[in-house]
């Protein structure tokens, strides 16, 4: 076999290799009627705002959320096991969810200043498996 060949098919193997550990079965579920914002924390304690704002606008690339009865699949370059137990506080991630009324009305500083949420959910891996791996966010 001509080396490009071998090169060839060496790069296609490892293509096929690093795809394996690509995991988005993490699924946000919004049964509202609004959309939703959320941010994933590993520590608990790590309060981000979810709503990335670039040169005055909305970054929608960057921020997490999900339109009106909709799904979300949150994409990881790991499996979210690996992710869980290495990253997470306890082997623990905590999901935090934003309304658009809070998001409206209190406004980022509040937000942050008083670490107000409309929803907050700690999940280890058992359960997010016994949920399936789907997240569901509806209105209290």
């Amino acid at each position: 076999m001509q080396v490009r060949t071998k090169l060839f098919l060496l790069l296609i193997s490892l293509g096929i290799h690093a795809c394996d550990n690509y995991d988005a079965k993490l699924t946000i579920v919004n049964n509202t009627s609004d959309t939703i914002f959320y941010r994933i924390s590993f520590d608990n304690a790590n309060f981000i705002y979810p709503i990335f704002i670039e040169n005055g606008r909305i970054n929608f690339q960057r921020t997490s959320y999900v339109l009106p009865d909709s799904i979300n699949r949150e994409p990881s370059l790991t499996k979210w096991e690996s992710l869980i137990n290495k990253e997470g506080k306890d082997s623990c991630i905590t999901i935090f969810f934003f309304n658009k009324d809070l998001i409206n009305y209190a406004g980022k500083d509040s937000i942050m200043k008083y670490k107000l949420f409309s929803q907050r959910f700690k999940f280890n891996i058992c359960d997010l498996e016994k949920l399936n791996w789907r997240v569901v966010y509806q209105e209290n």
